[in-house]
């Protein structure tokens, strides 16, 4: 019988929404050897299969140097979260379009592919965010005054301000050098951040002095410092 074929109104799904980096990865490794397994469901896809596997490859290896290096702060988290952006849009503007205005494209075409259809699955709903999967992120040190700044800090998942399941509170840390420090032991803590903002005032001596901003959750259960993100370096004007 005759496959019936997938009405266009139909909105095909990548189903990645919500995945951590390692089901992203994992979901984009099944998409690719589908299309790899299926070339004649949609034989022109751009970029190819064989190209989107070259940003796969680099995602893997952005995720191993991340893992090694965690621990001396020199992680890859920018590159992996960008490498994550790029290839989740690749699926979501491009492949999935495709797709869907395939010639004789069907649901179950779809699911050999990998994806999914709006209205028969929904993808994945959006993960729990705890202190221990959970990193936060600098994203501004404001210099609002001479010696005087401002951080806001997010929850690097959420997008959002507020604190983890699990956490006892986001603490600000520093570090005032020539270079970047390799451990949390050399960093002084500044204090708890409140709703994602840190204001904080230099003693005058420090002035022209190299400074690193960190930031970590507190681990409600062991008091013990969760997600110290990457550094972001200033000089004390």
């Amino acid at each position: 019988m005759t496959e019936p074929i997938l009405e266009h109104k139909l909105i095909v799904t990548t189903n990645q929404k919500g995945m951590t980096t390692q089901e992203t990865l994992q979901d984009s490794k099944d998409k690719y050897n589908a299309a790899i397994a299926n070339p004649t469901i949609v034989p022109n896809l751009d970029p190819t299969p064989t190209e989107v596997n070259v940003e796969i490859l680099k995602l893997v290896t952005f995720i191993n140097e991340q893992d090694a290096l965690r621990t001396a702060l020199k992680g890859k988290t920018s590159e992996v979260n960008s490498q994550v952006k790029l290839i989740k849009n690749i699926f979501v503007s491009r492949w999935a379009n495709e797709i869907q205005n395939a010639d004789e494209i069907t649901v179950a075409k779809v699911k050999k592919m990998k994806f999914g259809v709006k209205g028969v699955d929904d993808g994945h709903s959006e993960p729990e965010w705890t202190v221990e999967n959970s990193l936060p992120s600098i994203i501004k040190v404001i210099n609002t005054s001479s010696l005087h700044y401002e951080l806001e800090i997010i929850n690097d998942g959420t997008k959002g301000v507020g604190l983890p399941k699990g956490a006892d509170g986001l603490y600000i840390l520093l570090f005032i050098g020539d270079t970047e420090p390799t451990d949390i032991s050399q960093m002084q803590n500044l204090g708890m951040a409140g709703r994602g903002k840190f204001p904080f005032t230099f003693p005058a001596a420090k002035k022209g002095l190299n400074a690193f901003f960190s930031a970590a959750y507190l681990n409600k259960k062991n008091k013990r410092y969760m997600g110290m993100c990457a550094c972001k370096s200033i000089k004390i004007a």
